[in-house]
């Protein structure tokens, strides 16, 4: 008699207790897996930013009349062969010094930023009675109180400025609080945003300037070439009986891609675009201030945030 063997496959019950098995592995071993990638992409990001923040100290120390104010002098000046980066495609930025580091340092935007808060920004509230990590071309700047001065009572130079961060900054936001002190006539102040090349500067500038069209004042945008501003991208004129002198104005400006707006905090609240403009001559650079004419201005609460 002819025996006859039976076999039996998986149920649908059996399938499925299977199934959220390996979930529940994957759940648990991919995650780790991804960490453990992570990590070797930091470590491989730490070596190669050691080796940048040695070529920063040694130019640091043999250029002390030349500060450092991009990765791409170190490039120019053969302190290496090419420009840093970090491996896994994170933007290395130039940190300037502060009260923490004698020299400027560099940082990823994936693996680690120093000097910058964990909403990946930069900021200076001068609380620190100093302008360490700014580069002022002009002569008329001072800290006092925790705050940021440009001019005097007595006026300031034309070109009076002064810049914060790195050249190869490309879209951010600057929000900062400033009040116009005083000034009559020709005068006012300006935020610079992507300058570079300070003393033959290229850049853009919005300008809060109450002495172009008279009485009333404007808003303006500008691009800077070779230190000469050009004619308005941008301008608005102020609302009628806007105040100018001694109210602390907030600030801030959005600048992506090749559109640049700006907000004013008096005018609707802050919340209603007060300027828009476009241009897309420069790519890149850091933020900067500047006063000029009669105009006394302090500056504070000053914070720059890389756009999402």
């Amino acid at each position: 008699m002819k025996t006859q063997s039976t076999s039996r496959g998986f149920t649908l019950v059996e399938v499925l207790v299977v199934i959220a098995i390996m979930g529940v592995l994957a759940s648990i071993a991919i995650p780790r897996y991804m960490e453990y990638i992570e990590q070797a992409h930091s470590t491989a990001c730490l070596a190669e930013r050691g080796v940048t923040d040695k070529m920063i100290t040694l130019y640091c120390n043999e250029n002390a009349d030349t500060p450092l104010t991009n990765l791409s002098q170190l490039v120019g000046t053969e302190y290496m062969g090419s420009q840093p980066k970090c491996p896994y495609g994170g933007e290395y930025v130039l940190i300037p010094a502060d009260e923490n580091h004698d020299y400027p340092t560099v940082g990823c935007s994936l693996h680690y930023w120093p000097g910058k808060q964990a909403d990946d920004s930069a900021s200076d509230n001068f609380d620190d009675g100093n302008a360490d990590g700014w580069t002022e071309t002009g002569r008329d700047w001072e800290v006092a109180d925790g705050k940021y001065y440009g001019g005097t009572e007595h006026g300031s130079s034309w070109n009076n400025r002064t810049f914060f961060g790195d050249e190869d900054w490309t879209d951010y936001t600057v929000e900062l609080d400033a009040d116009l002190i005083s000034g009559t006539g020709g005068y006012g102040y300006g935020v610079y945003f992507r300058a570079q090349n300070y003393e033959a500067l290229d850049a853009y500038i919005f300008q809060y300037d109450p002495g172009f069209g008279q009485p009333i004042g404007s808003f303006i945008f500008r691009k800077i070439v070779d230190s000469k501003e050009q004619s308005p991208l941008a301008r608005i004129k102020a609302p009628e009986g806007y105040l100018w002198n001694g109210t602390e104005k907030n600030i801030k400006i959005v600048v992506s891609g090749n559109t640049f707006k700006a907000y004013v905090s008096d005018i609707d609240g802050g919340n209603t675009l007060t300027l828009e403009a476009s241009d897309s001559s420069y790519t890149n650079g850091s933020m900067g201030l500047r006063t000029w004419g009669s105009a006394h201005a302090s500056f504070d609460n000053i914070k720059v945030s890389e756009n999402k």
